[in-house]
């Protein structure tokens, strides 16, 4: 995974509460290898609430100014996104049982953390 992070500009996701544990780490991680993060996450208490927000967000994102986009907590809910984008046609490989790389034709990389 570090290959995909270090020194690159990451483009953090996740549909779970920033400080929920699991970001944490993750934001964590990103803040001592990448070179340059931004993280979408949303503070709302109610879930639908949250989406939307990330959604709306995502909406407005220059994607061409990251280099991998990391997908954190229920990255399937993010996905269909990309997939449905038609500068986004995605090849899928699995880095490990828990973790998928999702190769995008304009040579940016979507991480998976599921």
């Amino acid at each position: 995974m570090l290959q995909y992070i270090k020194n690159k500009r990451v483009l953090f996701i996740t549909t779970k509460n920033p400080d929920y544990i699991r970001n944490t780490q993750e934001i964590a991680f990103l803040e001592e290898h990448a070179s340059f993060y931004t993280v979408i996450a949303s503070t709302h208490t109610s879930y639908p609430k949250r989406l939307l927000s990330i959604y709306r967000r995502l909406l407005t994102v220059p994607m061409n100014e990251y280099d991998t986009v990391f997908l954190g907590f229920a990255p399937q809910l993010v996905l269909p996104l990309f997939g449905n984008s038609k500068t986004w046609t995605l090849s899928k490989t699995s880095l490990s049982p828990c973790m998928t790389l999702y190769a995008a034709t304009d040579a940016s990389s979507v991480l998976t953390v599921t």
